[in-house]
């Protein structure tokens, strides 16, 4: 199960949102979702989001520059309104 759930997360956090790689979906053995989200949950918990050279090392840091930036906080105001 903890196999699984490091695919599932490499999927889904790998490339940090930059490109689409994600799966789009699972197939899971009936009775197997409830380990498989409790893994997810404690490998996503793990993850370190934070400047490039910080200590320790994160796994993933922010967009590429201001504008990008911008950009994301533009669009992320156009679906909440």
């Amino acid at each position: 199960m903890i196999a699984a759930a490091v695919l599932v997360v490499q999927s889904a956090y790998l490339s940090a949102g930059q490109r689409c790689t994600a799966a789009s979906r699972l197939i899971v053995r009936d009775g197997a979702h409830d380990a498989l989200i409790t893994e997810i949950c404690t490998l996503i918990d793990r993850i370190i989001v934070d400047d490039p050279f910080a200590d320790p090392a994160p796994f993933m840091g922010p967009v590429i520059d201001n504008e990008t930036a911008d950009a994301l906080i533009d669009s992320f105001a156009g679906l909440v309104a």
